[in-house]
This record gives C-alpha cells, sequence and structure tokens, in this order.
C-alpha cells in the first residue's frame, strides 16, 4: 500500500510538472506598484507600468491583444514587474506614497492612455511610451530593455538586428 502511495505522489508530481510546461501562465502577474518597487531593488528587474482607463478603445485593444499574447506574458513575468494602473482612479494605487491612479498618472506626466512606462530597476524612468503598441513591436521593446540593448543601441538598430 505504501509503494502504490509513493507511486500516486510521483504521479501527480509529475503531472503537475508536465501541466506547467504545456500551459505557462496564461496571464500577467500584475502586482502593485509600491510591491514592484520593492521587489526590483531586491530582484534587479526592470517595472513595467501600464496606465490605462475603462473608456479607451486602445487600451481595450491593447489588453486583449498586445498583452494577452503568450509570448509577451511568459516574457514579462520572467523578467519584469508588471503593474496595472487606472489613470482615473481615485482609489489608492501606492500606499508608500500615498497616491492614487489619477495622482501616479499626473507624476509620470500621461498625456493620453494607453501609455507604458518603463522603470529601471531603481525606479528611474527609463522609457515612457504613449499610445498601443503592437505584440511583435512590445515584445521587441521588452527584449532591447531586458537585454539592456539600450545602453549600446538604439531601437531602431536593435529591431534590425533582431529580423
Amino acid at each position: 500500500m505504501e509503494k502504490i502511495k509513493s507511486y500516486f505522489v510521483i504521479f501527480i508530481f509529475f503531472l503537475f510538472i508536465f501541466s506547467m510546461i504545456l500551459f505557462p501562465n496564461s496571464e500577467i502577474n500584475w502586482i502593485s506598484y509600491d510591491d514592484a518597487l520593492n521587489l526590483s531593488k531586491k530582484t534587479n528587474k526592470f517595472i513595467f507600468l501600464y496606465f490605462w482607463t475603462e473608456s479607451c478603445p486602445y487600451c481595450n485593444k491593447m489588453k486583449n491583444i498586445t498583452l494577452s499574447n503568450k509570448e509577451v506574458i511568459n516574457y514579462l513575468n520572467e523578467n519584469f514587474h508588471s503593474v496595472s494602473i487606472n489613470a482615473n482612479s481615485n482609489s489608492i494605487a501606492s500606499g508608500i506614497l500615498n497616491k492614487t491612479g489619477n495622482s501616479l498618472a499626473s507624476q509620470y506626466m500621461i498625456q493620453g492612455v494607453p501609455t507604458s512606462i518603463f522603470l529601471k530597476p531603481n525606479g528611474e524612468v527609463l522609457y515612457n511610451i504613449p499610445g498601443y503598441i503592437e505584440y511583435p513591436n512590445f515584445l521587441l521593446i521588452l527584449k532591447y530593455i531586458n537585454t539592456r540593448s539600450y545602453e549600446k543601441m538604439n531601437f531602431n538598430d536593435f529591431k534590425k538586428s533582431n529580423q
């Protein structure tokens, strides 16, 4: 009987591992603004801030197409701390700074949505990219930032070398 239990536990373990390989995370692991800032200092990962509003058709398009792409999801989850911020929200988005989504949008000088902001692990703004970004370009931007290629070349040169 003990042998059967052991085999069953081993079977469940391998089934779990197999399912993780076949069905990787299907959503972006959104975390709070405060957690992203704290974790990035420890993990040395970049931060992706996604500013959006409920009434924005291009925000919905970005959410449903670009940010739903499996490659984008996996790359973000592995290499970035991601934060989703409603730019019209009056709810607290940062307890540390005591700021709402609206006031964070003002702090980062959001002129329109959607806007993608990338922060260095120390919290310094690296890029502020307004507008809808199609998935292939967005994935390329993520790779450009994560590989720190911005230190060696401009984005257009990076894009040419990755086609």
